[in-house]
């Protein structure tokens, strides 16, 4: 198998797990923080949709899915639940340092030559991440 379709399956993976992660995050953090449990929420879907993006990219270059997706969802949801005991400031800034490698490897890979289809994906995914690295800096104002 080669790099790129190794990278595109890695990418689909990643956003998968997210995907578990946040919803996770958000069932936990529904009743003690109603907007963070929101926004943990958002980016469960916005982190399904990249995933979605990806698969899209991989069918139309390979002419298949990529599967398991649902075990990399349920991944991400038993990490969130092995990571209750953590503190949320602590979790959170995990999440931001993960977020803040995943904006900078896609603005890596949009200055180089790429494969077309992925650079579109990588461009609409990009401000979604941006945002996602944010969010511990908003919530604690750091």
């Amino acid at each position: 198998m080669d790099d790129f379709k190794k990278n595109l399956i890695h990418s689909y993976k990643m956003e998968m797990i997210g995907t578990g992660l946040y919803k996770g995050l958000s069932m936990q953090s529904k009743t003690k923080n109603a907007y963070l449990s929101t926004r943990f929420q958002e980016f469960s879907k916005q982190e399904e949709m990249h995933g979605k993006l990806f698969q899209k990219c991989f069918k139309d270059l390979y002419g298949k899915n990529i599967k398991s997706g649902f075990f990399w969802k349920l991944t991400g949801r038993l990490a969130a639940f092995i990571m209750r005991p953590i503190p949320l400031r602590k979790k959170m800034k995990k999440l931001q340092i993960a977020e803040q490698d995943a904006v900078e490897k896609i603005e890596k890979l949009l200055n180089e030559n790429i494969e077309p289809k992925f650079k579109k994906v990588l461009k609409v995914i990009l401000p979604h991440e941006v945002l996602h690295a944010s969010l511990y800096k908003e919530i604690f104002k750091q």
